[in-house]
């Protein structure tokens, strides 16, 4: 695709624009604009995807940044519900799945 500050988008049928490509790109984060809508540079002949032309930005991080945060979370979250159930047990038994495999263990309620 040319290289240009503005785009021409064809959604339904229907062209719209010019737009400069963080527009394009919120409208499509919106939902107005679909991943296989058009878009052409101003001035331009080559209509491509937009998903072509705006590759998925990297996925937004999770709060939990690894296991032991999300372990952690886990635990606090059970401990919390323990509290108002007098008959759930003494323990948690944790059992974390990874690519590595399972690692099983229990973490007093107390």
């Amino acid at each position: 695709m040319e290289s240009s500050d503005e785009y021409f988008v064809n959604h339904d049928g229907e062209t719209s624009g010019p737009f400069g490509l963080e527009k394009v790109r919120e409208k499509l984060h919106s939902g107005q604009f679909k991943p296989d809508d058009l878009i052409v540079s101003e001035g331009g002949s080559e209509w491509l995807a937009l998903s072509e032309v705006l590759k998925p930005d990297k996925p937004a991080e999770t709060p939990l940044q690894n296991e032991k945060e999300a372990t952690d979370l886990a635990v606090k979250a059970v401990r919390s519900a323990t509290m108002r159930d007098s008959f759930s047990g003494d323990g948690i038994d944790v059992l974390v799945v990874n690519k590595d495999g399972i690692t099983e263990f229990t973490e007093d309620v107390k």
